[in-house]
């Protein structure tokens, strides 16, 4: 399973380490990262933007269909005819959904990256950890984890172990390899590493902003695209509830993950926030000017145009 899911972990985290070697400080790292996932992630959100375009253009057919049929859209035939409809307009129903469902995979390898840095990162092996591992372990530091090499079987805590590496380097000097520099998961005072606590520490701030990010990207993004008549469809109604349960997605992530992930998800929500506001201003469709056709006069106009020209010129004269 470790290998499967590493086709996910390695492209990031090396984007990560990228990151961190153009800024030398794991938070602005992770916000660096953070924008490059959603550039990454625009041809995808561009679709989903064009597909919301094609929602407003069914939504008059829509209506005719709820008309037709009386409200009743739990008939079979109905949602047969919807389906057609959207068929015919190249409409997907998951457009919308799509960027949200790619960010899961994102979190989860950033998320990787964060518990892993020394594996990802400063790209220590297991053969070269182990050592520093067992030095630690006899020093006393506490947190590392299990790590049977026997039984091939490992649960560790890099985050610890790269903190015990800050405390006792000079005694791990023989242990590290030539030119290895520790990561610093320090960021404003924040251990990145850390998870956010519950009770009067204002690490709690950093789910609840998370949350609050990811409402103004709901809420701005439904006042944006709001059609009428969309409130009456329900394909529109289901992606009203995702985008209305994410900032509880958002603050039980905040809450279950270290602080650097949800530092990730504050900064991606206002990376949304920003494309959510300039991305259909980009791709407005400019209004095309209909030119207006000459008439054409008849002979009695054209003679009575001519009487009228040769009266002007014998007042004149």
């Amino acid at each position: 399973m470790g290998n499967i899911l590493n086709i996910i972990y390695v492209p990031l985290a090396m984007i990560l380490k990228l990151c961190y070697s153009i800024t030398n400080n794991y938070g602005l790292a992770i916000i660096f990262f953070a924008f490059i996932a959603k550039v990454l992630m625009l041809p995808v959100s561009v679709k989903s933007e064009l597909g919301r375009r094609k929602m407003v253009k069914v939504q008059p057919k829509l209506q005719a269909l709820q008309q037709k049929y009386k409200n009743n859209t739990r008939d079979q035939r109905y949602m047969d005819e919807v389906q057609a409809v959207y068929r015919e307009e190249g409409y997907s129903q998951m457009s919308g959904c799509l960027p949200t469902l790619i960010q899961f995979p994102l979190i989860m390898g950033l998320w990787n990256a964060i518990r892993n840095p020394l594996t990802y990162v400063c790209g220590l092996v297991e053969k070269t950890m182990y050592p520093i591992f067992q030095k630690l372990t006899e020093l006393g530091v506490e947190n590392l984890g299990t790590w049977d090499l026997a039984a091939n079987k490992k649960a560790i805590n890099e985050i610890a172990i790269a903190q015990g590496i800050d405390q006792y380097g000079d005694q791990l000097s023989g242990l590290l390899p030539e030119g290895f520099r520790n990561i610093d998961l320090n960021f404003f005072g924040l251990n990145l590493g850390d998870k956010p606590v519950f009770g009067w520490d204002w690490t709690i701030l950093i789910p609840i902003i998370s949350a609050l990010t990811s409402f103004l990207v709901g809420y701005i993004g439904q006042r944006i695209n709001r059609t009428k008549g969309a409130q009456q469809d329900p394909t529109q109604k289901s992606m009203n509830f995702v985008l209305y349960t994410m900032p509880l997605i958002s603050l039980w992530m905040g809450f279950s993950f270290q602080i650097g992930v949800g530092i990730y998800w504050i900064f991606s929500n206002i990376f949304s926030l920003i494309q959510t506001v300039l991305l259909p201003l980009c791709l407005r469709e400019k209004k095309q000017v209909v030119p207006v056709k000459e008439k054409k006069l008849n002979y009695n106009q054209l003679q009575k145009m001519e009487r009228e020209k040769k009266a002007a010129e014998k007042e004149d004269s």
